[in-house]
């Protein structure tokens, strides 16, 4: 029992049952009975009375409030910075798995930004003012901070450019690139500055020769440079070389460019696309190249159409959220494939029919590019705009180039449609605008024909339409340059 000692008695008394006194050196029954007493024994054990203190706890048990009462504390505000949330901000925008929304139709280098904040100033604010005006492309309404952003990203940059030590790198590349898109959701159609290809490509011409062997600067420099090469055609103020052509002659390939499905894409090598628009700039210059290059989208054509309609298409037939993400990507870079491929069918054939006005063969090329492109455009609706933000260039060509009435009706509603997606561009107005540049182009081409029943490369290319023409963007005017420069 608590507070009783317990001692082992001795061993002779314990054996017959007696009652020991376990008195010192020797018990009495063993004196008395001359026996070996082996003494009181060993102490064992020892408990300690805590009545006292049971009975005070058990009056704090019965002060505590009713767990209805208890206190609830908001947990603590977790450790955060600016950079991390941006990056948080600009991953919740890369999660949006969406293809009308998925950012991963501009490049798939956008998910390695978030690994490159907090070490740049310019990347940091652009990355921010991304993140903040996607939200505008859902809604439709530019907010105020959303354009403090922007305007705050562009400031960054100018800032940035004028620090030699940042201008010319990858990050300050990237960066331009982050605000162009930016622009294009939120500006307008009457902007006086036009996009920032020419300031991509004035940095492309540095960091191309710094970042040439670099494998992780690869993928993005491709991909700006499609973006300055689409851009360069209506602005003949981008400079393309030298750096163009030593960045296309590293990245040829050693043999056609062919993916895992056997599908040919020799004429969207990067030294393809770069020839394209060298003959869009100087036609009567290139016409031998334009042959050649028209030759290469006929063998492409057939394979990846094939492909698209018979593999991809019926693959990609369900609804958008119970497809594999990676299909549904896929379907989106094969999509933008075939409408560049056909956009540059398309203005080749116009051209070189002007060259060979009675040629049936190319006649029926371009129905069935028109054809395939209207297609296109009404299976690509459901994805705008983002998923869909390719098809524009393939209906303006389409619009440019077609000299069949009958099928311009349609071309034009089709425009109108893309016209309702969210973003600055008056696809309407700019097809209207390009369409006489570009007869300008095939009525000089005509005209060199007449002159010449073989005219091979016309070395006086002066005047070239394409350069007045511009899509109704007057780049000439000295004060209109891009606002980053």
């Amino acid at each position: 029992m608590p507070g009783v000692p317990s001692y082992r008695g001795c061993e002779a008394c314990r054996k017959q049952k007696k009652k020991c006194d376990q008195a010192k050196p020797a018990c009495s029954r063993c004196a008395r009975l001359n026996i070996a007493c082996i003494g009181c024994g060993q102490q064992r054990f020892k408990f300690k009375d805590e009545t006292p203190h049971l009975r005070a706890a058990d009056k704090q048990l019965s002060r505590r409030p009713p767990a209805s009462a208890k206190v609830v504390f908001d947990p603590s505000r977790a450790l955060t910075n600016p950079t991390t949330t941006t990056a948080s901000a600009f991953i919740s925008v890369l999660e949006i798995t969406d293809p009308s929304y998925d950012l991963f139709c501009y490049g798939t280098f956008m998910n390695e930004i978030p690994l490159q904040l907090g070490h740049h100033e310019a990347l940091d604010a652009s990355a921010e003012a991304l993140a903040s005006c996607f939200s505008c492309v859902h809604t439709g309404n530019l907010s105020t901070s959303s354009i403090s952003k922007y305007v705050r990203a562009l400031n960054s940059v100018q800032k940035c450019l004028q620090n030699p030590k940042t201008a010319y790198s990858g990050e300050t590349l990237c960066a331009i690139y982050l605000i162009m898109l930016v622009q294009g959701w939120i500006g307008k159609d009457d902007d006086s500055f036009p996009q920032h290809g020419q300031a991509m490509a004035h940095l492309l011409g540095v960091v191309v020769n710094r970042q040439l062997h670099d494998p992780q600067s690869t993928v993005m420099l491709i991909t700006l440079t499609v973006s300055v090469l689409l851009e360069s055609i209506f602005n003949p103020d981008i400079q393309l070389e030298p750096w163009l052509s030593t960045l296309a002659e590293v990245h040829r390939p050693t043999a056609p460019v062919q993916n895992v499905e056997g599908v040919v894409l020799t004429c969207l090598e990067l030294q393809n696309m770069a020839l394209m628009t060298e003959i869009l700039r100087h036609p009567m210059q290139n016409i031998s190249r334009m042959q050649s290059l028209y030759q290469i989208v006929r063998l492409d054509f057939p394979g990846l159409r094939r492909h698209l309609l018979d593999v991809i298409e019926p693959a990609c037939s369900g609804p958008l959220d119970k497809l594999p993400l990676v299909l549904v990507r896929l379907q989106t870079r094969y999509q933008a494939a075939y409408c560049l491929l056909l956009s540059m069918g398309m203005t080749l054939n116009g051209m070189l029919r002007a060259l060979n006005p009675y040629d049936p063969l190319l006649g029926e090329e371009m129905d069935v590019y028109c054809a395939e492109m209207l297609d296109l455009a009404e299976r690509a609706k459901r994805r705008r705009p983002f998923g869909a933000s390719h098809i524009p260039l393939g209906l303006l060509s389409a619009w440019a180039a077609m000299d069949d009435e009958s099928q311009r009706p349609a071309i034009k509603r089709m425009i109108a449609e893309y016209d309702t997606g969210f973003g600055y561009v008056n696809w309407q107005a700019k097809a209207e605008l390009l369409r006489p540049a570009y007869d300008t182009v095939r009525s000089r081409l005509a005209v060199s024909k007449l002159s010449s029943p073989d005219p091979g490369d016309v070395s006086d290319d002066s005047g070239c339409a394409m350069d007045e023409f511009n899509l109704g963007v007057s780049y000439a005017k000295a004060e209109d340059v891009c606002c980053i420069l």
